[in-house]
């Protein structure tokens, strides 16, 4: 079922505690357990029928495939989207000021389906992804942390100050690995006849880790063409 204007305005709605405490003051609308399904070309006009103040939007149980297309709202703080299909969230659809949002029991299998995620507005600090397939994963939780930095809470748990210090010093390991990386694909891409760069890189791949000799092993065995290979061994002569 699309969402339709008669399927907006006629939402329930009632009010709760707000996130300061404040008694009932928070207004939930509530779509609930409706079968809606994600349509780009109507849903984002049918939004624009949500009551103001929005507070809550609960979109709980229907078949949504896609965040909801609120970008410009700025009451909306919590966004509900458990049990429904979404497989690679858009943050950069969620309301400018969302503070909390539920995609439990969707359908996102892989870190890399997370990654849209990151544009996500600044103020996101509740997220909540339990029940989906990528919570079981290797390195989930800092993967997220490091998507969304500003982060408190993640399915229920407090982002302590340790994993944010784990996630802060492996990219700062990262991003010096992708610096060498690029340095060396630099010297390979100009390589010529006598090659004096890959003669120079040859000697900055001695200094480099394992892992980044690694990677260039790999882009040797996957290389199409004898130029590309050649190229590669020349680096590798003088390091490896």
């Amino acid at each position: 079922m699309i969402v339709t204007p008669g399927i907006v305005l006629d939402a329930p709605t009632y009010y709760q505690d707000a996130l300061n405490g404040k008694c009932e003051s928070d207004k939930c609308v509530t779509l609930r357990d409706l079968d809606l399904e994600t349509d780009q070309n109507s849903m984002p006009l049918m939004l624009t029928k949500l009551p103001y103040p929005c507070h809550i939007l609960d979109l709980t149980n229907n078949n949504l495939t896609q965040l909801p297309p609120i970008s410009d709202r700025t009451d909306v703080h919590t966004v509900l989207c458990s049990r429904n299909q979404i497989s690679s969230p858009n943050g950069s659809l969620l309301p400018r000021n969302v503070k909390r949002l539920t995609l439990a029991r969707n359908g996102i299998d892989n870190l890399e389906q997370l990654n849209d995620l990151k544009s996500a507005p600044a103020s996101l600090e509740n997220v909540n992804l339990r029940s989906n397939g990528v919570c079981y994963l290797q390195g989930y939780r800092d993967y997220v942390i490091q998507l969304l930095p500003g982060i408190k809470t993640l399915d229920f748990t407090a982002v302590s100050d340790g994993e944010r210090r784990r996630v802060a010093h492996g990219a700062a390991k990262n991003s010096l690995e992708t610096d060498a990386s690029v340095t060396i694909t630099a010297a390979v891409s100009s390589a010529a006849p006598r090659d004096k760069s890959a003669e120079l890189m040859s000697d900055v791949v001695m200094k480099l880790d394992e892992d980044t000799r690694e990677k260039l092993k790999d882009q040797l065995s996957n290389a199409t063409t004898l130029e590309e290979i050649d190229r590669i061994e020349k680096i590798l002569s003088g390091g490896v």
